[in-house]
């Protein structure tokens, strides 16, 4: 294994300051073999739970961001809090989301633990909070498909990399979580695991360094932006594009890890390599406080934002883009493509990086999650989505107050529903059955 800072730390720092002269003696102190402490104060890997507890106690109770940034310190984990989670609902919470607004038949991913049938060269992990906007899942599994990759795809909690059990201080639970979810892509012959969400990168990284250093063996991980990457750079000419997407492009990025901050430039790079797509730079600290951050579990668990704040921020974000030369925003990660939806307008775009290069394929999908948001008619939208939700024997209610937890009505914008911000790049002119329910599609590939 290639010995590179993963993971930047300031445990040499804070050892030093406590007046500890030698990572040997911290390592003592810790309770860890100090050889193996040498390899997690190079960053090389991380330390498990138990072991970090020991070492901020050792460095006189020193709090997790201070030796290490905060979306590395989400990856190591945190203390049981007083009230167990409902993992349960957790999960099942993201699956219904993406049941409003796809088919049972339109599925082209695995959701369930089924039988290999062949052997593929890469499994691709599409994550859990990436079913909020199924389009997505849809869109990469196209683009892979029109690259010509060998793979298989799989969301949900079965392929889940154990973040929320580490976060909530159950460290052997995320270890048996992880363990199943590398057996499962293993069973398709995958050497590779590529994944969708940065946090799972961060996360199936950690362990597979850590095996690796035990000797043991496990499947490379990469992320999906550096994948497609790779990918494109390697079939040059070959790759298959069927027009070009008219489009100025504004990155949203995460730079709480290296993992995330390098998807983000990846992600710009992934964009640049695609005809007619100009990637004018990266959203900036002014734009994304006028914008602010919920993920898709914040959305549905808080109250919407007030019809006139929506549009001042609606208004307010496509003139700051417009004096930055820029027409769309792709966010790196599919939370900000989730909440973004609600400001886009036909001044501007708001189109995830993977459907854009979907589009220039010729194998993108209406987003529906933002139809439904600029359409703002939580029973507009249950009855528009009833054919997919019932596909999934999804109660009623339970599908109504998804739609009013997701689409509330302040977030409606105008009369032209384009699901691309207004500007001609997407097939579903207006929000309609076809937009939301769309054509089922048989998923053949896996």
């Amino acid at each position: 294994m290639t010995t590179t800072v993963a993971y930047p730390n300031e445990l040499a720092t804070r050892r030093a300051a406590a007046g500890i002269a030698t990572p040997e003696r911290l390592a003592e102190l810790a309770g860890i073999e100090p050889s193996w402490y040498a390899h997690i104060e190079a960053g090389e890997i991380l330390p498990t739970l138990d072991q970090f507890d020991r070492l901020r106690a050792a460095l006189g109770g020193v709090e997790p961001e201070r030796l290490y940034m905060f979306g590395i310190a989400r990856t190591i984990g945190g203390p049981k809090p007083d009230t167990p989670p409902d993992y349960a609902g957790f999960f099942t919470a993201f699956e219904d989301a993406g049941h409003l607004l796809v088919s049972r038949e339109e599925v082209t991913w695995l959701d369930r633990n089924v039988r290999p049938d062949r052997t593929v060269d890469v499994f691709v992990n599409l994550s859990c909070g990436t079913q909020h906007s199924p389009h997505v899942l849809l869109d990469t599994v196209s683009v892979l498909e029109a690259l010509g990759v060998s793979f298989a795809a799989g969301s949900g909690r079965l392929f889940c990399c154990g973040t929320y059990y580490r976060g909530a201080g159950e460290p052997e639970a995320a270890a048996r979580m992880n363990d199943a979810s590398v057996g499962r892509a293993v069973a398709w012959g995958a050497k590779r695991m590529v994944h969708m969400c940065t946090q799972c990168q961060n996360t199936y990284g950690d362990v597979e360094r850590r095996e690796r250093l035990l000797g043991r063996d496990r499947p490379a991980n990469q992320q999906m932006y550096t994948f497609l990457e790779q990918t494109l750079r390697e079939r040059g000419d070959r790759v298959p594009w069927r027009r070009e997407v008219p489009a100025k492009v504004l990155v949203l990025g995460q730079a709480i890890s290296p993992v995330h901050g390098e998807a983000t430039e990846t992600a710009a790079r992934v964009l640049a390599l695609v005809p007619g797509v100009q990637v004018v730079g990266l959203v900036d600290e002014e734009i994304s406080n006028v914008a602010g951050m919920r993920n898709g579990v914040q959305i549905l668990e808080t109250a919407p934002l007030a019809p006139d704040e929506v549009e001042r921020r609606r208004t307010r974000l496509a003139e700051l883009f417009a004096e930055r030369g820029a027409d769309t925003m792709a966010a790196m990660h599919h939370t900000g493509q989730q909440w973004w939806s609600r400001f886009s307008s036909d001044r501007l775009a708001v189109r995830h990086p993977i459907s854009i290069l979907a589009d220039a394929l010729g194998c993108a999908h209406p987003d529906r999650y933002q139809a439904a948001c600029r359409l703002g008619d939580p029973e507009a939208v249950l009855e528009q989505t009833r054919p997919n939700w019932r596909s999934w024997g999804l109660e009623e209610e339970r599908a109504r107050r998804l739609a009013q937890g997701l689409f509330a009505p302040s977030y409606a914008s105008g009369p032209s529903h384009c699901t691309c911000g207004g500007q001609g790049r997407c097939a579903a002119d207006l929000i309609s059955l076809d937009a939301l329910a769309g054509p089922a599609r048989a998923a053949s590939h896996v």
